[in-house]
């Protein structure tokens, strides 16, 4: 999911309490985010453990996040909640990971950091918006399309430099390419900006 719908109004369902008639339901998408939580200091200490460990720990990882969105939707549990726990989920999970790789020397640490700022912004730009109005975002601009580019590479990038550390590809080219792809990540944040700006 995206930061937009995570920060943005809360459905008329979501009024009063988090939990309604359908906790049981929601539960399930909730604990595959609440899952790249525990899964990302695992991802860590996962290179102590095996070289191959990390890439299984990133493979679920992405798998997660590819499933719960769309079980939430399919089983009408979607929330702004559920929104959130994805969203913290995939950021906790990629900021680590990508800096555990950084630390390797496999990924720029330019892109972990263009990460944080990435989300930074967009949580802050979302944030006005939810304050500045009560109707939710009816489709998405060109900054959130980019953002959303940006979280499928940022996974390609783990999983990427994650396959690197098993011997399964060669990884010589990973260093250059996260360079651009922390240049992608600070799109949205240039987008927003020269959208705002004057003129």
């Amino acid at each position: 999911m995206h930061i937009v719908e995570a920060f943005g109004p809360r459905s008329q369902g979501e009024s009063g309490h988090v939990l309604d008639g359908s906790r049981r339901r929601r539960w399930l998408p909730w604990s595959l985010s609440l899952l790249r939580l525990a899964l990302a200091p695992s991802y860590v200490i996962a290179f102590e453990v095996s070289a191959w460990l990390p890439l299984v720990l990133a493979l679920a990882a992405a798998a997660s996040d590819f499933v719960d969105g769309r079980l939430a939707r399919r089983l009408g549990a979607a929330s702004g909640t559920g929104a959130v726990l994805d969203v913290v989920g995939d950021g906790v999970f990629v900021v680590i990971a990508l800096s555990a790789l950084a630390s390797l020397r496999i990924v720029t640490w330019l892109l972990p950091i263009a990460v944080v700022l990435a989300l930074g912004g967009l949580a802050l730009a979302s944030l006005r918006g939810r304050a500045g109005s009560l109707e939710p975002p009816r489709r998405r601009g060109p900054a959130d399309r980019a953002g959303h580019a940006a979280g499928i590479v940022n996974y390609g990038a783990v999983l990427a430099g994650s396959a690197a550390v098993a011997g399964v590809i060669d990884g010589a080219w990973i260093l250059p390419a996260s360079v651009a792809v922390a240049a992608l990540n600070l799109a949205p944040l240039v987008l927003r900006v020269r959208r705002r700006a004057p003129g």
